[in-house]
């Protein structure tokens, strides 16, 4: 049982159901309610009983969230000991930045997140890839918290970079992970996707042409599709799965009042997101 499972079982607890407590954690409903049968699976009973009132624990649960309370506590006592010791109370982001990164696009995410973390030193470091490379084979930019991303758009060169990629990764002992880097939902919604990009950089789509896609084919995939185009790359499509679900969250906790979109009468209106 890992630390993370054993604190959405004491947020689920406390909060009396799986929705209250993914608000709580900011994860998704079904990432935690797939948490909660990973974590039954584990200790092969039922740990919480569901009904209409929200989720309680069962005669095990209740032991279990005990125990589960006690070590969840201790691990955050534990982890603020030494991040505290190691590198200051407030804490410390190092940040690798490619030298290709357009030089107006830092300034804004970086007092973003000063303003967001006041109490976190955030150190920048720009750097050519084969140095970031270097450094973080060195441990620089803490190697648990990397994975390699694998892109395949169908362009001449994917393949080989892609190759390259992968090689680096076993090399580094990373996890590679196919998203896609998706930009729209559809082929036909390619034209749409460039203007809202040029619309986010502040630039017409004239200026911004050098930065989007050759072609169209930056669009979701479905699963058996992803599967068949990285099959080179075995697992790298199921970990991008696990990633997305451990990552999700629910749109109502960063904009809980949408404006209503006007469509269409009798047009299917459908709203799709994803998270590389």
């Amino acid at each position: 049982m890992e630390i993370r499972e054993l604190r959405a079982f004491v947020a689920v607890v406390d909060e009396g159901g799986v929705s209250a407590a993914a608000r709580r954690l900011h994860v998704s409903q079904s990432a935690l309610s797939q948490t909660m049968r990973a974590l039954e699976a584990q200790a092969g009973a039922t740990l919480l009983v569901r009904d209409y009132n929200g989720a309680r624990p069962t005669e095990l649960g209740a032991v279990l969230l005990v125990e589960a309370r006690a070590l969840v506590e201790q691990h955050d006592r534990l982890v603020a000991t030494i991040t505290g010791a190691g590198a200051g109370a407030d804490g410390e982001l190092r940040v690798g930045v490619p030298l290709e990164l357009p030089a107006d696009l830092l300034p804004t995410a970086i007092a973003q997140v000063r303003a967001g973390h006041p109490d976190v030193r955030l150190l920048v470091r720009h750097a050519r890839s084969t140095v970031q490379l270097a450094e973080l084979k060195a441990g620089e930019f803490g190697r648990e918290h990397v994975a390699v991303e694998l892109i395949d758009h169908g362009q001449p060169l994917d393949s080989v970079h892609n190759d390259l990629l992968a090689g680096m990764a076993d090399e580094l002992g990373l996890p590679t992970v196919a998203s896609n880097n998706v930009h729209f939902a559809r082929p036909e919604q390619e034209r749409h996707a460039a203007a809202v990009a040029a619309v986010r950089a502040r630039r017409s789509v004239d200026e911004l042409e050098g930065w989007l896609p050759a072609a169209g084919t930056a669009f979701l995939r479905a699963g058996a599709e992803q599967h068949q185009i990285f099959a080179r790359y075995p697992g790298a499509v199921q970990r991008a799965a696990l990633l997305g679900t451990e990552v999700a969250f629910d749109l109502a906790l960063v904009a809980p009042k949408l404006p209503r979109s006007p469509y269409r009468t009798g047009s299917p209106t459908r709203l799709t997101t994803c998270a590389t």
